[in-house]
């Protein structure tokens, strides 16, 4: 090959590069390296430039400067409500023509896109999904892609279904919102102290501390006599008086001081901690794994992409009988103000954005079941087949990973959901005087019938045995 002139005999070549998604060709005469055609359509408007270069690193560094400005190629966004990955409003006030209000686009997809926008020199061109709701339907823009009505979507969607995304990042985790625990009865409180097991080895020990005492009066006076020495191996325990009138000699006053001083030490430990937990509100877990969910006959509502994006794994059955598929209109009126008559299922980053609404409450409404990830997946950002600026995406997105802006575009979305009424604060506890309700009661209440029935049964227990041993005098006077 001689030379690449005249350029018409390359025009089929050019118009079947662009056909296929590539708005710039390059064509290179190996045999004369200094002779490059660059054909270039931009905005529907076909243009060759013919550029003489000595070598093959200035080719590159022009191909570099040139691909960093695409002068204004339009990229058709689809964009819809779908927080914290796409939010969008109008207002009048910063509009230069009053009568048409001014769009605001918040959300890190939709923020990422105008970034990329920007430094690529390129136009972006809206396609807005339900402009004037809270919320839009994932599918309609996976429908525009497979029309070809659209390059990309302003949001993200799991790999391997059809459909091309930008080069996955990160595995995206998927959690359940469930309501917080519930306020513990005050009557269990007197438990909660110490652990079933700090429990079991008390009483054992008081067991064992009524044996030794038995076994000393036995030896001593003939007799166990073990519901007096069980009666006071609990009240040494519980730091009140007791007497051992019983044993004998220096052995007595040896373990009534043992006693007093390992009873005192645990009575006090115990009161302590009591009063602290007494000062404060201590709460059972309403949902601690996913049996309760059945337990609770508690329906787990989402919207139907969310569902087809769930049936992509293998799900539990205690998952997949309590789901409930609602309108997006429902699901986003109960998911923002977090109302715990039901559970939910997002990925990790949805849930984040609406539990923080919560931050202030002493007990807050909902939480996230993180013992129990769901799905994870790879996604990324949906686009058409073949759209040019693919490979530039993709760096991008690893760009904004890596240097931490994710975090930040986050945080802004949510004040800027919060300044336009999609979010709120809740409110904090007030804190108000009531009357006492039986509940305070029941615990004290309780003690005392335990220990009154502890007394009862040591009284019958001594009468029986102290019937016993005067039978036992009387047939051996006789």
């Amino acid at each position: 090959m001689e030379s690449l002139e005249p350029l018409e005999k390359w025009r089929f070549l050019w118009q079947w590069c662009h056909k296929y998604g590539f708005f710039k060709s390059v064509l290179i005469n190996f045999q004369a390296m200094e002779e490059v055609v660059i054909f270039q359509h931009y905005n529907n408007k076909e243009q060759e430039q013919v550029t003489a270069l000595s070598s093959g690193g200035e080719f590159w560094n022009f191909y570099v400067e040139n691909g960093k400005n695409t002068n204004g190629y339009p990229i058709r966004v689809t964009l819809g409500n779908n927080p914290p990955r796409s939010l969008l409003w109008w207002s009048h006030e910063e509009a230069e023509n009053h009568s048409r209000p001014h769009l605001h686009i918040s959300g890190y997809y939709a923020t990422i896109l105008e970034i990329f926008a920007q430094q690529y020199n390129a136009s972006l061109e809206y396609l807005i999904i339900n402009p004037h709701k809270e919320y839009y339907n994932e599918l309609d823009c996976l429908d525009r892609i497979r029309e070809n009505r659209t390059d990309v979507c302003a949001d993200a969607m799991i790999m391997g279904q059809g459909y091309i995304v930008t080069q996955p990042e990160e595995i995206s985790h998927s959690y359940l919102m469930v309501p917080y625990d519930t306020p513990m009865d005050r009557f269990y409180y007197f438990v909660k102290p110490f652990q079933p097991q700090v429990w079991l080895w008390g009483e054992l020990t008081s067991c064992y501390v009524t044996l030794m005492l038995s076994l000393v009066n036995r030896l001593q006076r003939g007799h166990w006599n073990f519901p007096q020495n069980y009666l006071n191996s609990m009240m040494a325990s519980a730091n009140l008086p007791f007497h051992l009138p019983l044993i004998l000699g220096w052995r007595r006053k040896f373990l009534e001081i043992f006693m007093f001083i390992c009873g005192f030490v645990l009575a006090n430990w115990y009161l302590s901690l009591l009063s602290s937990l007494l000062s404060s509100r201590l709460y059972d877990r309403y949902i601690s794994c996913l049996e309760d969910l059945q337990k609770h006959n508690l329906s787990i509502i989402l919207s139907e992409y969310e569902y087809l994006f769930l049936k992509t794994s293998q799900l539990s059955p205690l998952i997949s009988q309590q789901l409930q598929i609602v309108d997006n209109e429902f699901l986003l009126e109960n998911r923002r103000n977090l109302r715990p008559e039901y559970a939910y299922y997002s990925q990790y980053d949805k849930n984040l954005f609406y539990l923080r609404q919560q931050i202030y409450m002493e007990k807050p409404k909902m939480r996230e079941l993180t013992e129990y990830p769901i799905n994870p997946v790879y996604g990324g950002i949906p686009m058409r087949p073949n759209w040019p600026l693919e490979d530039k995406l993709n760096n991008l997105m690893g760009y904004m990973l890596e240097s931490g802006v994710f975090i930040r575009i986050l945080d802004d979305t949510f004040y800027d959901a919060l300044r336009i009424g999609h979010l709120h604060y809740f409110p904090m506890d007030g804190n108000s005087v009531e009357p006492l309700s039986l509940d305070y009661f029941r615990m004290p209440g309780t003690l005392l019938l335990v220990g009154y029935s502890m007394a009862l049964v040591s009284f019958l227990i001594l009468k029986k045995d102290a019937t016993c041993m005067g039978c036992v005098h009387n047939e051996s006077g006789v």
